[in-house]
């Protein structure tokens, strides 16, 4: 059993009696600067730094990320980024855009899925409708994608929460201002108007601040929470059954291009293997299912 701590990183092997059996503790890029293996003098297991495993033979040590291979001493990969003409303005060979603090890198790829993943989550958090967006992308790794969804999510729970607390916060203040400025002004039978009516005014503008910042926190959360309880496993086309056009058709989408299901041949026409690997779905084997009923097949 393996407890994962930081970016997915491998730091302690534990037992099933709960007793740490190793400690591995890392460099920011991957290099490993202490290792301890208790009860015994090597490693009880070989994945390492992001989880991945590092091939120790014959004093080799890299990580195998999938599409290329890893050198956490250099640091960089043995090859570069399969997506390199994305990215002028990176070296092909850096991991995670030579920032491992910030950025993470599953795959050996690029980390587009997860910029366009957490902007569609904010987007999709802070305006109401949208929530769409979510599925009309289709992503290279889902797994990212998705991660940054929720990761939006999270964010968007607390800054929506913040902006409620202190929203209200600041329409209390502005409302007790301007109370406390109209009873000066009456009590000093006008004389010193032209301030209290300003200190006046500014409470209420306040208010209103408070009041919009309350209004748009609220929103949020509503918009968050509803876009959380459909869970994450967005970004995957969205199948669709669709009688009008023809009794029985199906088709699924992406975000360019329509793809037709084919009875006959059991997959959708003309499409990329990612859009097929939808018919493992338990919603599109549904779909399927009513298409064949409308088609008496």
């Amino acid at each position: 059993m393996e407890n994962r701590l930081y970016n997915s990183n491998n730091r302690a092997v534990i037992n099933e009696f709960g007793v740490v059996r190793q400690v591995t503790n890392f460099y920011p890029f991957g290099g490993v600067f202490s290792t301890t293996a208790y009860n015994r003098g090597d490693d009880l297991q070989p994945y390492k730094y992001n989880g991945k495993e590092l091939d120790r033979i014959h004093g080799l040590d890299w990580y195998d990320y999938g599409a290329r291979n890893y050198d956490a001493i250099v640091p960089g990969f043995t090859k570069i980024d399969p997506h390199c003409e994305k990215y002028y303005n990176k070296s092909p060979y850096v991991y995670g855009k030579n920032n491992p603090i910030r950025f993470v890198d599953p795959d050996g790829k690029d980390d587009w899925d997860k910029v366009v993943g957490f902007v569609y989550g904010i987007v999709t958090d802070v305006i109401p409708g949208t929530d769409g967006l979510r599925d009309s992308y289709t992503p290279s790794n889902y797994a990212d994608y998705n991660t940054e969804l929720q990761n939006a999510d999270n964010t968007s729970y607390v800054v929506g929460a913040a902006l409620v607390v202190d929203g209200g916060k600041d329409v209390a203040t502005g409302l007790s201002v301007a109370s406390t400025s109209a009873t000066v002004m009456v009590a000093s039978g006008g004389t010193t108007a032209p301030v209290t009516g300003t200190t006046a005014v500014g409470g209420l503008t306040l208010a209103a601040k408070g009041g919009l910042e309350m209004g748009v926190g609220a929103v949020m959360l509503a918009n968050t929470s509803k876009n959380s309880s459909k869970g994450y496993d967005r970004g995957r086309g969205t199948p669709v059954e669709n009688p009008r056009a023809r009794e029985g058709q199906i088709h699924c989408h992406d975000r360019k291009n329509k793809y037709y299901y084919n009875f006959r041949e059991k997959k959708f026409t003309s499409a990329p293997g990612k859009v097929n690997e939808l018919l493992k779905r338990k919603d599109v084997q549904e779909a399927i299912k009513k298409g064949e009923q409308y088609l008496g097949l």
